[in-house]
């Protein structure tokens, strides 16, 4: 797998349109050209979806949201800093 981005972050989503578009506004201001968002959507199981998204991801590292979940303002500077800090 060829890695072109520091980061991928995969949401994972079923069903869900409402909350999956609030998750997806909460990350969009974070996101740059280094980072990339995976959506992963009708697939049933939270296991198999996180799998799917780690296989299609490009990131050299992975971290996962849920559809339920908003992310905060500085989620994605917080886990840029501790790869930074605990490469």
């Amino acid at each position: 797998m060829r890695m072109s981005k520091k980061l991928s972050i995969v949401l994972c989503t079923y069903n869900r349109s409402k909350k999956f578009d609030r998750v997806v506004t909460s990350l969009t201001s974070q996101l740059s050209n280094d980072i990339e968002l995976v959506t992963i959507e009708g697939v049933a199981g939270l296991a198999e979806a996180r799998n799917r998204g780690w296989r299609k991801s490009k990131g050299e590292y992975v971290a996962y949201i849920d559809d339920d979940a908003i992310a905060e303002p500085d989620w994605v500077k917080n886990i840029l800093t501790f790869i930074k800090k605990h490469p």
